[in-house]
């Protein structure tokens, strides 16, 4: 049965098999269920640089006064008078004149969260999720706020990460607001928008006869595939 988008992206090992995947023999001694985070955002960086001028060399052309936030999402240069300059020199009058550049930020990146793995599995895994294409809507993340389960009542409640439908996050969720607070590490930021996509995957590690790890992944049509070591030592 082919179920629907969210549940063809949502690996379970019972698909896995189903699907013939080729698996270590026996069961797994644990099975992890965890997700990378996609995470695709835009925003307009505004920088500035201030330039002293004597105020009949103001070029035609600069505004009288400085300009509101960005409206436009592309490139932009201009300038204004933003106050007079702080002393007059030699009898001419002296502004301050501010110079703007607007610029489209964007940020489009898939953050995998850190595991004890015993091999690299990031660079196959992106590879899967082919995350620079739009991800599939069933996959969006509303909410990524830790959530608060049980009751409060004498401190019986606690905290739990967030997770997209049981498949935890790991450190990808920091990874991810890092990336987007460098977006405005220099000069300010407006219109700032993110998407946040999950990629769930699983897990799994065996220890009978020849340990071995395995990342179970979907493809972006909710097909199954596995990550392992090779023999040569690359994933495959």
């Amino acid at each position: 049965m082919a179920g629907t988008e969210l549940d063809r992206h949502l690996p379970t090992l019972e698909r896995a098999r189903a699907a013939s995947l080729e698996l270590p023999d026996g069961d797994p001694a644990d099975a992890h269920r965890m997700a990378g985070l996609i995470v695709i955002a835009r925003a307009i960086r505004r920088d500035t640089w201030n330039e002293i001028m004597r105020e009949e060399d103001v070029r035609p052309g600069t505004a009288p006064s400085p300009p509101g936030p960005p409206t436009a999402w592309e490139y932009a240069v201009y300038a204004a008078v933003v106050g007079p300059a702080p002393a007059a020199t030699q009898g001419y009058r002296r502004v301050t004149v501010r110079h703007y550049t607007d610029r489209l930020i964007t940020l489009r990146e898939m953050y995998v969260p850190t595991l004890p793995a015993h091999f690299a599995f990031e660079s196959a895994l992106e590879g899967i999720a082919e995350y620079t294409e739009p991800p599939p809507e069933a996959l969006r993340c509303h909410d990524l706020t830790p959530k608060e389960t049980g009751s409060a009542y004498r401190g019986g409640g606690h905290v739990a990460p967030p997770d997209f439908q049981g498949y935890g996050f790991g450190d990808a969720i920091d990874k991810g607001k890092n990336a987007v607070r460098s977006i405005g590490v220099r000069g300010s930021v407006f219109g700032l928008q993110v998407l946040a996509y999950a990629w769930p995957f699983l897990w799994l590690r065996y220890l009978a006869g020849d340990a071995r790890e395995v990342i179970i992944a979907p493809d972006r049509t909710g097909n199954l595939h596995a990550i392992m070591p090779s023999p040569q030592g690359s994933e495959s």
